[in-house]
């Protein structure tokens, strides 16, 4: 944080983040008093450091092995679906797909293809 460029594009995110949070509370305060006093409670209890909501154990992993050409994702699903189902989706838009374990999945192909299954799978990630 020491170099002038990095100071500056620093100080430009905080004030973007201000604006969205103040336009953000404004909706809250059309809501009525009690909310907009949680969600005021909830900002200053993030910006002290505490933790409002818990949040998912996920690590992220570098999808690595595409065969060359192909584009890849990766997804997490809530909980494991059946490979057969799986299987039919990766036929219907000529996939390939890999388990990891049995809720992570990567996918490689063309990339329009990928976000068309991608759809497909969002209910059950």
């Amino acid at each position: 944080m020491s170099h002038p460029d990095m100071i500056k594009e620093f100080d430009k995110a905080n004030i973007k983040i201000t604006e969205i949070q103040d336009k953000l509370l404004g909706y809250a305060e059309e809501v009525n008093d009690d909310y907009y006093k949680d969600w005021i409670d909830k900002l200053r209890r993030a910006n002290l450091g505490e933790e409002i909501y818990k949040q998912a154990e996920s690590s992220s992993k570098f999808v690595g092995g595409a065969p060359p050409g192909f584009s890849s994702a990766k997804i997490h699903l809530k909980k494991p679906i059946s490979e057969d189902r799986t299987q039919e989706i990766a036929e219907y838009f000529n996939l390939i797909i890999e388990f990891e374990d049995d809720i992570t999945i990567a996918i490689y192909g063309d990339s329009e293809n990928i976000k068309k299954a991608l759809k497909e799978f969002a209910p059950f990630f």
